[in-house]
């Protein structure tokens, strides 16, 4: 015996009719969407028509499983900066680490992914005068043998930092 759910279209931006539902349910959107698979959005989120979707959360990890990490922290500027080296069974590496308030210029060997997981910062790139700022679920990427300034406003910036092929 098949299934009913497949022998029915996927129903996109929908749900059944009820007494606080809108004159038309379709250009409602649900917290939960049914499409070829099924995954719940945090509310509130914004959208603008046709189906541009923008969510208030990143796609970030928030853990990496089967990993090795350095116990011994790399410490920069008095203790300003800090991360711990986290390597990967494909010998890829990234840091995880913070930053507290201050401006502080990185000089990079390779190319380099900084991933904001929490907190703000402003970041001017080597050889530029544009300042741009970055939150939490935002990045942004340095080129090899290069560098930037970052600076923390106030609070903490908590980043990954991605070493880039």
């Amino acid at each position: 015996m098949k299934s009913a759910a497949k022998n029915s279209a996927p129903r996109y931006f929908t749900r059944p009719p009820s007494s606080d539902s809108p004159a038309n349910p379709a250009l409602a959107l649900p917290s939960t969407l049914t499409l070829p698979f099924t995954f719940t959005l945090p509310l509130p989120f914004t959208f603008t028509l046709p189906l541009t979707i923008h969510l208030p959360m990143s796609s970030l990890p928030t853990q990496f499983a089967a990993v090795t990490v350095v116990t011994k922290a790399n410490v920069y500027f008095d203790g300003n900066v800090v991360s711990h080296t986290v390597l990967f069974a494909d010998a890829s590496k990234k840091t995880l680490g913070l930053i507290r308030p201050g401006s502080y210029y990185f000089g990079t060997g390779a190319a380099e992914r900084m991933e904001i997981v929490a907190g703000e910062c402003t970041v001017t790139q080597k050889d530029s005068t544009t300042t741009k700022t970055y939150g939490a679920g935002t990045f942004f990427d340095v080129p090899a043998n290069s560098g930037f300034t970052i600076a923390v406003p106030s609070g903490l910036c908590e980043y990954i930092c991605s070493f880039l092929p």
